[in-house]
C-alpha cells in the first residue's frame, strides 16, 4: 500500500474533519513548481493537478470519468460530482450550479499524465482488478477518492515533503489567482471555475485585482515620472 493512503481513509469520517469555509491561502509560483515536481509518480498526482491546473472543485475531481476527457481536443467536461453519504457510500450528483457544467481546455502536460494513467487503468482492467473502470482518480486500493480521504492524503503528502500546509480547496484558489496575475480576463477565469455569475469571481478575487491595479499605478509612475 502506498504511503499516501491508509485503510482508515476509506471509511466514514467525522464532520469535524471536513474543511470549512475560510479565508483562502494560496501558493506562490515557486511553491507550485515544487509541488508539481514532488507529485510526479504519486497516487494523488492527478487529483491535485486537476485542481491546480484546471481549478476543479474536490467533488468534480473525484467524480471525473474517462468519457468526459477528450484527448483529441485536450478538453475536460465537468458534468457531475462524487459525494460520500453516510449509510449509502459514494454517489454521483449533479454539479453545484448550472454554471458548474462546463468544458474547458487542459494543459498539454496534464493530458499526457492522464493518457499515462489511462494506459495503467487498461492494464488493471485486463488483469480483472479494476472495479471502478470509468473513474479517473482512484486511490492505491483502486477505489474512488471522496473529499475526506483526499484531504487526508493531501496533508499526508505535504507533511511527507515538508511543504507548507494549505487547504485542499485552496488549490482551486491558487489556480484562479495565478490566472488573474497572468492577465487572464475575468470572464475566462469565471468560466473555468464554473461560477454562474462573473460577479462571484470579481468579488472573490477583488484583492488580487487591487494588487494588480496597484502594480499598474507603480508601472505608469515609473514610466512617466522616473
Amino acid at each position: 500500500m502506498n504511503s499516501m493512503d491508509n485503510p482508515v481513509d476509506f471509511i466514514k469520517t467525522p464532520k469535524s474533519l471536513v474543511e470549512d469555509k475560510q479565508v483562502a491561502d494560496v501558493y506562490t509560483r515557486e511553491e507550485v513548481k515544487l509541488i508539481i515536481e514532488q507529485l510526479d509518480g504519486e497516487q494523488i498526482e492527478l487529483p491535485i493537478l486537476l485542481m491546480l491546473t484546471m481549478g476543479l472543485r474536490t467533488g468534480e475531481v473525484c467524480g471525473l470519468r474517462w468519457k468526459a476527457i477528450n484527448f483529441k481536443n485536450n478538453t475536460i467536461s465537468i458534468n457531475q460530482i462524487l459525494v460520500y453519504i453516510n449509510g449509502q457510500g459514494i454517489m454521483f450528483k449533479k454539479p453545484k450550479t448550472e454554471g458548474s457544467v462546463r468544458t474547458i481546455i487542459a494543459p498539454t502536460e496534464l493530458m499526457l499524465k492522464l493518457k499515462k494513467r489511462k494506459k495503467q487503468h487498461n492494464i488493471y482492467k485486463l488483469e480483472n482488478i479494476l472495479e471502478y473502470e470509468e473513474i479517473v482518480c482512484l486511490n492505491t486500493v483502486l477505489t474512488p477518492y471522496f473529499e475526506k480521504n483526499l484531504i487526508r492524503s493531501w496533508y499526508r503528502f505535504l507533511d511527507k515533503n515538508n511543504m507548507r500546509r494549505i487547504r485542499l480547496h485552496d488549490l482551486r484558489h491558487t489556480h484562479a489567482t495565478m490566472l488573474i496575475l497572468a492577465g487572464t480576463d475575468m470572464k475566462t477565469v469565471s468560466t473555468r471555475l464554473g461560477h454562474k455569475d462573473i460577479k462571484i469571481t470579481m468579488n472573490r478575487y477583488s484583492h488580487v485585482l487591487e494588487e494588480m491595479d496597484k502594480k499598474a499605478s507603480e508601472n505608469i509612475s515609473s514610466i512617466m515620472f522616473k
